[in-house]
């Protein structure tokens, strides 16, 4: 057991640290040899050493640490110097330091911005093919599958490599652009709902832009497609336009001269003659068909982009371990291997990676992630989910109906099995209690979810899901999908009948009966016109009637078997001296029951069958007395019969 007395804070607090001395002292060992006053600085680096083992939990590096101690200790010896125990201190966990929540190097599922460029890693080669290829065309197509890291590579990997005029690190100086350090930077842009609108609002020389002027300037984008090439010729200055998520322009309900306009301003921008100015696109692959219709821009693509592959093992470890050695967090090696061997080849592997990075992160003790946070958090694969779950099961009732109604207007199901994400004004979804959706929203931002981009007021906010991840990895979501891809079929179908009704004048044989009514009336629609309204109610209308008709069809049949009953049963007594009135009685149930039932078969309403069992009623009343006469009868003629026997 090591008796050294321990400070409570170790004078080396990494390995790194204790290395660093220990290359100084060597370098005077073999300068100056052993003189008493190195002996002593070396007899103090012994035992100051010894006490950063309080702080070393991996053995291969206690095992680097011990050597380092011993080496010198050895040195002591030998020169005949008293020298201290260089056993390295046990592990102590409470020794460990802070973190400060600010200091973390992960992003979640956002994408890194131009100020985590120190903490992005595992892309050098592909940011410096980035630059050769915009250097060649002053364009640049950044292509590959959701989750591949488009937005990342392009905003903590290209940008800051322009900005800095050399390149971000030696891997990639070569390929810098000449006098990119004094472009004119445009913030990033995506085209959204409105791509005209917004790319015009990038010029407005204060923010926010007046609507009447973005709305003036997006219809000359559309009149003349030298605009865009204009407005940026009076920033008197290269510019380069980054433009994220350019599928949007096809997939947010943008028509086709909105995109024609769109992208011939921005070929303008950079094949006119002498124009300084550059463009990058991202894009996901899996879109690029819509790019058929614009030939010119297509062959742009295809000449000049670079394609995302996933990270490899080696460049995924490096994107865990190198940001965390630079705020000091200490992953254990399980860890970091267990991450590596869930995420590799995963097809949205970045945005897990970064998501559980950020959960161990937020969950780590003191300055450490151990196996026990991993498993606790889900791992790599299932993190998200288990967080996502673990925030909708903590909702009350009524919240969990909110949070379902966010989720289904800013994530839609497309076609197949696409999804359509939105950004959606914090307004938009007041449409029930602002103060519950304030409270689910802020749940859900908090938990790195949802994500909210301030607006100009708090109504104009615009929320998001934070990335496609969500969707593809939490079940409940994709659940929720499939039950509104079902909602938006039945709906579809719902319109197309009601259109075919209105064509055939509004003919009753053509509206929904059972079971496909059914359907629709559960789905409780809120947003139909005049047409689908008057087709549901005219459906159930019809529904009913059918229902009518089938119960008043046994109940008339019932009572012809009633009818005749009583037929018979008044022809058992008719020797009795009461058989005329029988008759009479006989006649008239059968009449006013013939007419009940004709009545009721030929109106099909409610009335006919109200009268259709009251005449049951009365029928079986009747039935029971007649019965009684007929035994009184027949008790009347057996005495009868015995008195003239008798006589």
């Amino acid at each position: 057991m090591n008796e050294t007395p321990i400070k409570l804070t170790p004078r080396y607090l990494s390995l790194a640290a204790l290395r660093l001395a220990h290359r100084e002292l060597l370098q005077r060992h073999r300068q100056d040899g052993s003189n008493p006053q190195l002996l002593e600085e070396i007899a103090a680096f012994v035992r100051d050493g010894v006490e950063t083992g309080l702080l070393l939990d991996n053995n291969a590096e206690r095992q680097v640490a011990q050597d380092l101690l011993d080496y010198w200790s050895n040195i002591l010896h030998h020169a005949g110097h008293e020298h201290p125990d260089p056993l390295l201190a046990i592990f102590d966990l409470s020794m460990a330091p802070e973190l400060d929540d600010a200091l973390s190097p992960y992003v979640g599922l956002n994408a890194f911005q131009v100020e985590d460029q120190r903490n992005f890693f595992g892309r050098e080669e592909r940011v410096k093919e980035m630059l050769e290829k915009l250097k060649a065309s002053r364009f640049l197509a950044v292509l590959g599958s959701s989750g591949s890291g488009k937005s990342s590579v392009t905003m903590a990997g290209l940008l800051p490599a322009l900005q800095s005029g050399a390149g971000a690190g030696a891997a990639i100086a070569g390929a810098a652009i000449d006098g990119s350090a004094d472009w004119r930077y445009l913030p990033r842009l995506v085209p959204g709902p409105a791509p005209l609108e917004n790319l015009a609002a990038l010029f407005y020389p204060h923010q926010p832009a007046p609507p009447d002027w973005v709305e003036q300037q997006a219809q000359r984008f559309v009149g003349d497609h030298d605009e865009l090439l204009r407005l940026a010729n009076a920033l008197e200055k290269p510019v380069l336009l980054l433009v994220d998520q350019f599928e949007e322009l096809f997939t947010l309900g943008a028509d086709e001269p909105t995109q024609q306009a769109y992208i011939s301003n921005l070929l303008t921008l950079i094949q006119e003659a002498g124009s300084p100015h550059s463009l990058v696109i991202t894009m996901r692959s899996d879109y690029e068909s819509y790019l058929a219709r614009f030939e010119a821009f297509q062959g742009l693509v295809n000449f000049s982009s670079v394609r995302l592959e996933a990270l490899s093992g080696p460049q995924l470890k490096e994107a865990i371990v190198k940001p965390a050695e630079l705020v000091g967090l200490k992953i254990q090696e399980e860890v970091v291997e267990a991450l590596v061997r869930e995420l590799v080849g995963e097809p949205v592997g970045l945005p897990l990676l970064q998501f559980s990075l950020l959960r161990l992160w937020e969950n780590r003790v003191r300055n450490r992630v151990t196996m026990d946070v991993y498993r606790r958090i889900g791992g790599g694969r299932y993190a998200l989910a288990k967080a996502a779950d673990e925030l909708y099961d903590s909702l009350i009732e009524e919240e969990k109906r909110t949070a379902e109604r966010i989720l289904m207007k800013i994530v839609r199901p497309g076609e197949g099995e696409e999804i359509t994400r939105d950004r959606v004004r914090r307004k938009a979804l007041y449409r029930e209690d602002p103060t519950r959706v304030d409270r689910v929203l802020e749940r859900f931002v908090k938990a790195h979810l949802l994500r909210l981009t301030p607006g100009e007021t708090r109504d104009d906010d615009r929320i998001e899901v934070a990335h496609e991840a969500l969707v593809r990895n939490w079940k409940f979501l994709r659940d929720l999908l499939d039950r509104e891809r079902l909602r938006l079929r039945e709906r579809l179908r719902l319109t197309t009948a009601a259109r075919h009704w209105e064509t055939l004048a509004r003919d009753p044989s053509a509206v929904w009966l059972g079971e496909q009514l059914e359907e629709a009336l559960r789905q409780k629609f809120d947003d139909l016109d005049a047409t689908e309204s008057a087709y549901l109610a005219a459906s159930q209308a019809v529904e009913q009637r059918n229902r009518q008709l089938r119960v008043a069809v046994p109940v008339a049949f019932a009572l012809v078997l009633i009818v005749a009953l009583v037929v018979v049963t008044w022809n058992a007594i008719a020797r009795s001296n009461e058989q005329a009135a029988a008759r009479v009685t006989a006649e008239y149930l059968a009449g006013a029951a013939q007419t009940a039932s004709a009545r009721y078969l030929a109106e099909r309403d409610v009335a006919a069958t109200q009268e259709l069992l009251a005449n049951q009623a009365e029928a079986t009343a009747i039935a029971s007395e007649a019965d009684a006469r007929r035994q009184e009868a027949e008790a009347h003629r057996q005495e009868a019969e015995a008195r003239r026997q008798a006589a």
